[in-house]
């Protein structure tokens, strides 16, 4: 239970719960909570499977939501699983365009990836720096992301955006999809530190 203090207080924060709402949820003090979030304490087992629970359907419910508002929208957007680079929704304007690559809901993609998303996703420094929560945007363009059997005659040059982002402790990669000029180069233009946004 090294990083359960940081954990718990990055989900509380996420989801807006002071520590006194979650303290009664839980049937404990306030003082409980803040000793679990400064590594003071742990919580019995039995409250560690409670808001373990708690954690997990805040989780599922917020990605289930994520999901549903994806898949309504008509243009090009996809949201991945950081951890194997896995599709877990991806929006109608996405499968019309990449239909075979739409059905690969949840296989892991990050073996197959080429160009900018390679280079991206393969460099240590920036997976840090994602998994630390310094690095949260990056912005390109490409060609294509992954080399795989399906949709490879749909060669489509774009300009891509992304936000690296939390849902529950599962981070994600939220990607939107537009056309840019027929000469831009493909390469990473950018990638965003939170301090370079911050204001």
């Amino acid at each position: 239970m090294r990083n359960f203090g940081t954990d718990l207080t990055a989900w509380r924060k996420a989801n807006a719960i002071k520590q006194e709402y979650l303290a009664q949820m839980l049937g404990v003090s306030q003082s409980a909570v803040s000793h679990w979030e400064r590594g003071r304490d742990v919580p019995s087992a039995q409250t560690a499977l409670r808001l373990q629970a708690l954690m997990s359907k805040t989780s599922r419910d917020e990605l289930a939501i994520e999901r549903a508002s994806i898949s309504r929208l008509a243009g090009l957007r996809a949201l991945y699983d950081l951890d194997g680079v896995r599709l877990l929704a991806r929006s109608q304007g996405f499968a019309a365009l990449w239909p075979e690559l739409a059905t690969m809901s949840g296989a892991m993609l990050r073996d197959d990836l080429v160009g900018e998303a390679q280079q991206m996703l393969s460099d240590g420094d920036t997976i840090s720096g994602i998994l630390s929560d310094d690095i949260v945007m990056a912005s390109g363009v490409s060609v294509n992301h992954v080399d795989t059997a399906v949709d490879l005659e749909v060669f489509y040059k774009h300009r891509w955006h992304i936000l690296f982002r939390k849902i529950g402790q599962r981070h994600v990669i939220d990607m939107s999809y537009e056309s840019c000029a027929p000469d831009d180069a493909p390469q990473i233009e950018h990638l965003l530190r939170l301090d370079q946004i911050a204001a």
